[in-house]
């Protein structure tokens, strides 16, 4: 009865086990020289891909926060306005989200709320002067 192993052909090495050109076995000083010399290719290529990824990355970064910094200057200036006016006890200059917390130009400095560790936890909606 024949198996499987009957009908695969077997290769046996030829050559001297010490690593002559053309033999199978252990490599030779020509192939760890190639070998070599593939790794160190290798190395370069990775170092150069991640530091051109690098600079790519950061100008894009650079170029979004830009763009951000460009488009929110209106507001930046606005808050400034603000807040160099509340500063000088004068009224805004702009209505905007921003009312300070605090003076006497506040509403909500004449009320009372519940306050636990600097934060507001519930805002008394009385109107001023009633408890």
């Amino acid at each position: 009865m024949n198996t499987m192993n009957d009908f695969i052909p077997r290769v046996e090495p030829t050559g001297s086990p010490g690593g002559a050109p053309g033999s199978p076995g252990k490599p030779g000083l020509l192939t760890k020289m190639v070998g070599m010399l593939a790794g160190i290719a290798l190395l370069i290529g990775a170092v150069l891909f991640s530091a051109v990824l690098l600079v790519v990355l950061l100008v894009v970064g650079t170029v979004v926060l830009g763009w951000f910094w460009w488009h929110t200057r209106a507001a930046r200036r606005a808050l400034r306005e603000q807040m160099r006016a509340s500063a000088q006890g004068q009224p805004s200059v702009q209505p905007g989200p921003v009312r300070p917390m605090h003076g006497p130009s506040s509403p909500l400095a004449r009320r009372q709320a519940d306050v636990a560790d600097a934060q507001i936890i519930r805002e008394d909606t009385s109107p001023p002067g009633k408890p």
